[in-house]
């Protein structure tokens, strides 16, 4: 499968009510992954793969007022007076491959091993001077900075009868590092700003996860639940520097994670279902030397719990035709923006209904949808420094779907 994605985007940071600054993005990717499996009737079975994925990426951010028409890749220095503009180009590569083996009628053992490298290049194309512009001094600079890492993960799996299934999970996750506008370093240091580097470090995550799916009621109830302890090291953090006005990705250099999940469905009639799931997530700063009072902190955009419950409802409406409708119910607790904890979200909760009709064979539907049903106003996102992402107020929609 290979995909081709184009994107174009533009933000906007409000200054003081004379100035606006914006921020350019365009992005063009390319992707594709190959995959080998064998039968699933054997007491081994396996599947490997390759997978590629190329990325160019052109950024440009303007430290003064705009003074002229929409940006674009071409014209961006031309309507800027002075900025950090580059160019980014991204080639990664991942080989990877499972075992499962049956070790008897009642557990399994699997093993999956993948192997990722990610190369990323980044040039400066901002000249260094236009007229009475100032832009990096750093104009024409490449950097290249090659990624990789080995990610096993090892699960065992017991199923002492048809209602009740055990596992234990070890595992590693990555994240590539990469690069910040050239001249973000030096421009911090220079507000006395201490830690703001042009690039940032790979991230890498170490799992530990013991948990249990089990069925009662005779087929009526599911329940499910989980207990987790993840470190992450280098773990990438996004923040806005007002005094040069940069957006960056810093590391903390270790943060734990460490909880439990629990979610549950009921099916009530064969028309009627219930479902429910709770999250808690205990978080902790152990490690980070650009603020080392921020040790023992909350780590930023982790809410300590999360809550959904919902109600879904299926109906027979004759004439070979099926009615939906879907209630779903949302608590996110209270959670940090930053390392200091100076920032904090109240928890929120939202409300989503769906309602919609189909036809019995599933060829066509049509369904109304509503999300932020009581139009609840919050940040989806804040960064310290005063950029907000406000979360879209109540929508609403239609969708028409036709199978053939």
């Amino acid at each position: 499968m290979s995909r081709r994605i184009f994107n174009t985007a533009f933000g906007s940071i409000p200054l003081d009510s004379e100035q606006l600054v914006k921020v350019l993005t365009e992005v063009e990717t390319v992707s594709q992954e190959i995959r080998l499996t064998s039968p699933d009737d054997q007491a081994l079975r396996w599947i490997a793969g390759v997978y590629y994925l190329a990325t160019d990426r052109f950024r440009g951010l303007p430290t003064e007022m705009d003074v002229g028409q929409p940006y674009s890749r071409e014209v961006f220095t031309a309507n800027t007076l002075s900025g950090f503009a580059d160019d980014n180009e991204n080639k990664a590569y991942a080989v990877f491959g499972q075992l499962n083996y049956d070790l008897n009628e009642a557990s399994e053992l699997s093993f999956a091993l993948r192997y990722d490298r990610d190369k990323r290049e980044q040039t400066d194309v901002a000249p260094a001077m236009i007229g009475t512009r100032t832009f990096s001094m750093t104009s024409g600079l490449t950097r290249s900075e090659t990624y990789s890492e080995v990610q096993p993960k090892l699960t065992l799996r017991y199923q002492p009868d048809n209602n009740l299934n055990l596992f234990a999970t070890w595992s590693k996750g990555f994240r590539s590092g990469g690069f910040n506008q050239n001249g973000v370093g030096a421009a911090a240091t220079a507000a006395g700003i201490n830690g703001i580097r042009d690039d940032y470090d790979k991230e890498v995550s170490t799992n530990i996860e013991l948990g249990f799916k089990s069925t009662m009621a005779d087929g009526r109830l599911k329940l499910n639940g989980s207990l987790f302890r993840t470190r992450v090291k280098d773990q990438h953090y996004f923040q806005f520097i007002g005094a040069i006005n940069a957006q960056l990705l810093n590391n903390i250099d270790e943060v734990l994670l460490q909880g439990a999940e629990l979610d549950a469905q009921f099916q009530v009639t064969d028309a009627l279902s219930l479902y429910a799931a709770y999250g808690l997530t205990d978080s902790e700063i152990e490690d980070y030397a650009v603020a080392q009072g921020h040790e023992g902190n909350w780590a930023p955009y982790v809410a300590r719990t999360t809550f959904n419950a919902g109600i879904q409802y299926n109906a027979s409406l004759g004439d070979n035709l099926q009615g939906l409708l879907r209630l779903d119910y949302e608590r996110r607790g209270k959670q940090f923006w930053d390392t200091a904890n100076s920032s904090p979200r109240s928890a929120i909760n939202l409300v989503n209904l769906r309602l919609g009709v189909e036809s019995e064979d599933g060829d066509w539907s049509i369904t109304a949808w509503a999300k932020n049903l009581t139009d609840k106003e919050y940040n989806a996102e804040y960064v310290s420094g005063g950029i907000a992402q406000i979360a879209p107020p109540r929508t609403m929609g239609l969708d028409f779907t036709r199978r053939f």
